[in-house]
């Protein structure tokens, strides 16, 4: 039976780990501390969160799903040996975390132990509480930066599709993280200002052309194309028009957000992502103050 370790027990791991059960893998989901967490989905699923303190697990595959400014903190386990495997897959938005993974183990890496690969979700999920919540279908695709690994991930695949869940393998994942990123520094950037669910932007021919135009320079900025930005830009909010973006989501949550790795790597050639970010970490810096009581 393929085991399969998540570190995060967010909306992202948490509907991971319901597809791989709904495939009978073995999960071991890993968070801070010990508790529940619920999949609200096609089924209930119900879910044991360890701290990863006690005996060491060892892992066919193991699935980094944090925010990526805790990315250094949840790959702790990983350096301690308390989560073991050849095979790390960090499923995240923006651009920086894959590769701070990678530094972090370069050491193992270099002996030949151990593959670093790249996950990019494009499903609506959100946790209120202990609850995940999905919003209809979804997929992941998976793969390795500019070295092809896809053998390596067969089995993680064939434990991660299912009736709600696509899974696909690609030689070369960074394409598909850079159009994602070109479409996410408009989408949760936006959404997170205007305080609504994705279809807010359809709603307004302004936000629509704005996003149109954060997408064209983004992708441009990237490197990957325009057109095929765009049309996934379109096609997502079509999709996931009720959903709330991670960005909103954590900020009505009193969470930091993900707009460091999303706006960040193209704020020095897109203006419109140099003043979002601007906008937005005033926001989260606000939205924290609020929450901890701190007068404003």
């Amino acid at each position: 039976m393929t085991k399969i370790c998540i570190i995060g027990p967010g909306a992202v791991g948490v509907t991971l780990a319901a597809s791989a059960v709904e495939n009978n893998c073995q999960v071991l989901l890993y968070g801070r501390s010990d508790g529940i967490a619920s999949f609200l989905g096609p089924k209930i699923r119900i879910f044991r969160v360890y701290a990863p303190s006690s005996m060491p697990a060892l892992c066919d595959y193991i699935i980094v799903a944090v925010k990526y400014h805790d990315t250094l903190s949840a790959i702790e386990p990983i350096e301690l040996g308390i989560l073991k495997s050849d095979v790390i897959v960090v499923v995240q938005n923006g651009l920086g975390g894959l590769e701070a993974v990678k530094g972090r183990l370069e050491e193992r890496q270099a002996n030949g132990n151990m593959i670093v690969a790249a996950g990019v979700a494009d499903f609506g999920a959100t946790r209120v509480g202990h609850f995940v919540r999905l919003a209809g279908m979804g997929s992941i695709i998976m793969g390795c930066k500019g070295v092809d690994c896809r053998w390596s991930l067969e089995n993680l695949a064939n434990c991660l599709g299912s009736s709600w869940l696509r899974v696909k393998l690609v030689e070369d994942i960074e394409p598909y993280r850079r159009l994602k990123l070109a479409v996410n520094a408009a989408i949760n950037s936006l959404t997170a200002i205007f305080k609504g669910p994705n279809g807010v932007i359809l709603e307004s021919s302004e936000l629509l052309e704005l996003a149109r135009s954060i997408t064209s320079k983004a992708a441009r900025a990237l490197g990957v194309s325009v057109v095929e930005a765009l049309n996934l830009l379109e096609d997502t909010l079509r999709r996931t028009a009720g959903n709330i973006s991670s960005t909103l989501q954590d900020l009505l949550a009193c969470r930091r957000t993900e707009i460091d790795a999303i706006l960040g790597p193209i704020m020095d050639e897109v203006v419109e992502a140099k003043i979002l970010y601007r906008i937005l970490k005033a926001l989260e810096e606000l939205r924290l103050k609020e929450c901890s009581g701190e007068r404003v």
